[in-house]
């Protein structure tokens, strides 16, 4: 397995975060923060005989005022707040999520043009990385939901589904991206085996939730043409707040939980003097634990931490590095949040090893079992026709079409998929953030053209994800990555995507149908 021609997480591909603050409960809960001073037990109590355990949570949308970076600002919200609530399940739960659309009608008329962005106030709810079903009211991207209704989804969580971080956000076609940059996500946590490894259940559990705002004029603007995507104000909060800062006594391990809960932004993510510890990626638990300086985050990417505090106390930062994901504007370096280090000393230890979940085997030549496809990524000039304003944001050559099905793919399958990358400098320099909805993959290669082959990667195989950058071409030689899927438990129609999610309202998707 070749993982790189560089390093494919300190400076190569890219990985995710977002969330709010929440500790290990013993059942399934819906919660908000946690003071990262006060342990809690981690200990999983089995479930009791009976009927599926259920989770209810309400999220109501609507308009609220947040201060956050010293001002005021008017944004959409989940339940009036930067940030949703954190919810926990087990395999085997019903999770039910009413969302009640509270937003104001939208003053826009619906475009002909679809992949122009539009109706922002209409919105909807996926379960990014889950394994359940696409149709009726569970994840199904296709429902929206208008201002003054309500819809009720029902997620059914597999008995044999990986414990990991997920999270939710809003889907709909067109305000997609607005609705992020306004702050609507949340941490979907499904407690497993991992939680169960001694040395995780001490440390105490952090979800660290990073939402990138565009504030504009005391206000998140909406998008109405090209200027919304030169995004040169960004701001970043964790946990829907300001550089704060988390206690930890000497030598304490903690668990975080980080999540992109960008609407573009990659994080190149380190902690001050710490390394990064990496226990897991999009919520599927790594075959060891790997020690790294920093891992780079592209939108929608997870990675679990366990950061063991210096033996000095002090502040530290956990910091962003630059970067620059398609040419200028550059999204600057800062500083999202410090630990702060103080008290007495606790002795306490890195697992030496963790579980390895039945569904995240490797997927060997020998599974493979239907032809391999290749997906490719592009943006072009303007071509949509008179009066349209945005570039031409293609998969295998088309801009999204809910009606038309890009891929079939049989219940049962496993194939693998070259995904390519034909954009290169100076036309939209940028890798492209994938991400499939239902099913997880495994990633074979990672190809940067023009780079030499510098060692072996940080994370080793095999490598589970649910969203992976591809790098952009260069030279006339796309960038590409090589993943394997299987495509188990469920029909029905999905999508993949550009996780820049100004690409995916304007185009950059396409319908998967499981048949």
């Amino acid at each position: 397995m070749s993982l790189t021609r560089r390093s494919f997480l300190q400076g190569g591909a890219a990985l995710g975060l977002s969330g709010a603050l929440g500790g290990m409960l013993a059942g399934c809960s819906v919660g908000g923060t946690q003071n990262l001073t006060t342990p809690l037990s981690n200990a999983l109590t089995p479930a009791p005989p009976g009927p599926t355990p259920q989770v209810n949570v309400t999220l109501d949308v609507l308009t609220t005022q947040s201060t956050v970076f010293g001002g005021a600002f008017n944004h959409r919200s989940y339940n009036g707040a930067i940030g949703g609530p954190t919810i926990r399940c087990r395999p085997g739960d019903l999770l039910q999520v009413t969302v009640n659309n509270s937003l104001g009608p939208n003053l826009d008329l619906m475009p002909q043009d679809i992949n122009i962005p539009h109706h922002f106030n209409t919105t909807n709810l996926h379960v990014h990385g889950l394994h359940v079903s696409p149709q009726g009211n569970s994840d199904n991207i296709f429902v929206s939901i208008d201002p003054g209704t309500s819809f009720l989804y029902q997620y059914q969580i597999p008995l044999n589904h990986t414990g990991g971080t997920y999270w939710y956000h809003p889907h709909n076609h067109g305000s997609t991206a607005v609705q992020l940059f306004s702050g609507m996500s949340g941490a979907l946590i499904i407690e497993g085996a991992l939680d169960l490894v001694p040395e995780v259940a001490a440390a105490r559990d952090v979800v660290f939730m990073i939402n990138e705002l565009n504030i504009v004029a005391g206000a998140v603007p909406n998008f109405h043409g090209p200027g919304s995507f030169q995004v040169t104000n960004d701001k970043f909060t964790v946990n829907g707040l300001s550089t704060p800062t988390f206690q930890a006594r000497p030598g304490e391990v903690i668990r975080f939980r980080v999540i992109n809960a960008s609407s573009r932004a990659t994080i190149p993510f380190s902690v001050e003097s710490h390394p990064l510890n990496v226990i897991s990626v999009d919520g599927l638990t790594l075959t060891a634990l790997q020690t790294v300086s920093s891992i780079r985050l592209a939108a929608a990417n997870r990675a679990d931490i366990l950061i063991k505090a210096s033996t000095t106390p002090g502040t530290y930062a956990i910091q962003k590095a630059q970067d620059s994901p398609g040419g200028p504007p550059t999204i600057s370096g800062q500083t999202l949040a410090f630990i702060q280090v103080s008290g007495a000393p606790l002795n306490m230890g890195l697992p030496s090893a963790l579980p390895v979940e039945k569904a995240l085997e490797p997927i060997l030549d020998a599974e493979l079992n239907r032809p391999g496809r290749t997906i490719v990524y592009h943006v072009g000039p303007t071509t949509q026709g008179p009066g349209t304003i945005f570039p031409n944001f293609t998969i295998n050559g088309a801009r999204f079409d809910p009606n038309a099905v890009g891929e079939v793919v049989d219940l049962g399958a496993v194939e693998e998929w070259t995904l390519e990358n034909h954009n290169s400098a100076p036309n939209a320099n940028v890798p492209h953030p994938h991400h499939i909805h239902i099913n997880p993959f495994y990633v074979t290669e990672v190809f940067i053209p023009g780079v030499p082959d510098n060692g072996k990667p940080p994370l080793s195989p095999p490598l589970w994800m649910d969203t992976i950058d591809i790098p952009p071409a260069s030279g006339g030689v796309p960038g590409h990555v090589k993943v394997r899927s299987r495509f188990v438990d469920f029909t029905g129609k999905f999508v993949m995507h550009c996780h820049i999610l100004t690409h995916e309202d304007t185009g950059m998707m396409r319908v998967v149908q499981v048949v």
